[in-house]
């Protein structure tokens, strides 16, 4: 099955994602092998408590806040209109829309990284 997040939106009878990375381990004889390890997807639409569907996008592991309100998702409707919704959302990055909200999503991002003043590094 191919990857992204149509391919997520896509499975929505509960198939199954066999989405895959290679890996390296070490063998029982003890050398290093390439081996492809399954990956969890995380599912970025979810159901409201009225059972409207919503989704969003993530930066890492964080929504995105796609207005200036701070809401991080967009009403879809109904399961059937999720492609649809996902392809427009692909469509928005991909021209640009969506550029500020991922610089500040990459700064804040960036702050965790940080080294902090003081430490020194290992010798």
């Amino acid at each position: 099955m191919s990857r992204g997040p149509k391919a997520v939106a896509l499975d929505l009878e509960g198939r199954g994602l066999d989405a895959m990375r290679p890996v390296y381990r070490t063998n029982d004889a003890g050398e290093r092998v390439r081996v492809m390890q399954p990956v969890h997807v995380r599912r970025d639409w979810f159901f409201d408590s009225g059972g409207t569907v919503h989704s969003m996008i993530r930066y890492g592991s964080k929504p995105l806040p796609l207005d200036k309100a701070g809401s991080t998702s967009v009403e879809v409707g109904g399961l059937d209109a999720l492609p649809g919704v996902i392809d427009a959302l692909l469509a928005a990055v991909r021209a640009g829309e969506l550029d500020a909200q991922l610089a500040m999503a990459a700064q804040e991002r960036s702050k965790a990284f940080k080294r902090r003043s003081g430490t020194t590094k290992a010798a």
